[in-house]
């Protein structure tokens, strides 16, 4: 069962993902700067929605691995092949990747980049299936006071993640480590935010943005400058998530309202085709990304180019599977075929 404001909500965290990574300029990096704790708000969302459906712990996880990691896996197979081949056929040295450049990527670590919140979706979503119920249903002042104190904790071991980096740069594991609780928190949300009145996703927004406000003005008192979220997110700190959440809230509020505007527009066929192929579109705007940069294309302009390829190259994959999957009888084969090269 598919939910429009879940759908409309997950094409705004990939459309605001991709914008990030054209560079765009200070003051739009900022006010976008809530796209990766919308994404965990829309999968705990999401997670609310299908929960009853998860009965065994190993199939959901199995699911979860099947949907994230392997076409990722599947897809820098294919990159790092095309690029080894393009590089033997014309003599073209700087086109292949060091060894070491192609592992950390299967990790999910660094690599290539971008992939570092895919392995970060499976580890959550993981761990999401064991949580206990009274959790899940704790009150939603609760949640936030806890894990308010526990980010601000997570915060001061900056310098303690970063030695477990050092010790295996090639999983990264302080990086993930010290991501996993705000994110978490995140994805609480998303899953408590589906059952919230009005007044108390209300009530949420004002304690978010005063959050935000209070801390916003101390630092600039400090600096006698704006202090830009983005410098709290690695790992995600209380500054950046509060303002994160004040416009996850603040959107997810009038979400009813602009997903029935936009059902009644030609744009929502292709809001809920990005947002049912949101892993593959993810994965297809790596190359051309990589190339905006090698180009340092106007961010407007790579915005719009990779958008646009990456939609023409996942319609044209879904079209194959499509039609792939309609001749093969076995109805399970099929499904699986279609669960890992489209979603």
């Amino acid at each position: 069962m598919r939910i429009n404001k879940i759908d409309f909500l997950r094409f705004l965290g990939l459309s605001l993902i991709i914008l990030a990574h054209v560079n765009p300029p200070l003051w739009l990096a900022q006010l976008r700067n809530f796209d990766v704790p919308l994404m965990f708000i829309v999968m705990g969302a999401s997670y609310y929605v299908t929960e009853k459906r998860h009965i065994s712990k190993l199939n959901y996880i199995f699911s979860r691995f099947r949907r994230l990691v392997l076409p990722t896996w599947i897809f820098f197979g294919f990159f790092f092949a095309i690029n080894e081949c393009i590089a033997l056929m014309f003599n073209i040295k700087n086109l292949t990747y060091p060894q070491g450049h192609i592992i950390t990527s299967f990790t999910l670590s660094s690599g290539l980049g971008f992939v570092w919140v895919i392995r970060l979706f499976f580890i959550i979503s993981s761990i999401a299936i064991f949580l206990p119920k009274k959790l899940l249903n704790a009150k939603l002042s609760f949640l936030i006071v806890f894990f308010t104190t526990v980010v601000v904790i997570n915060s001061q071991l900056k310098e303690f993640y970063k030695e477990l980096d050092e010790m295996n740069k090639m999983l990264l594991i302080g990086s993930y480590i010290s991501n996993i609780l705000p994110y978490l928190f995140c994805f609480l949300i998303g899953y408590k935010i589906m059952r919230l009145t009005k007044k108390q996703t209300l009530l949420l927004i004002i304690v978010t943005g005063s959050v935000f406000t209070a801390l916003a003005l101390h630092y600039y008192l400090v600096t006698n400058s704006f202090t830009p979220t983005q410098l709290d997110k690695y790992p995600a700190g209380i500054y950046y998530l509060y303002y994160a959440l004040f416009m996850c809230s603040l959107i997810y509020f009038h979400s009813d309202t602009i997903t029935m505007y936009l059902q009644n527009t030609s744009t929502w066929k292709y809001i809920k085709f990005i947002s049912e192929n949101s892993i593959w579109i993810y994965l297809w705007h790596i190359p051309f990304i990589l190339m905006c940069h090698k180009f340092s294309l106007n961010f407007v302009i790579g915005f719009f180019t990779t958008y646009t390829l990456a939609l023409f190259f996942v319609y044209l994959q879904s079209s194959l599977v499509g039609s792939i999957t309609q001749r093969i009888k076995n109805k399970r084969t099929s499904k699986v075929i279609t669960s890992i090269f489209t979603g």
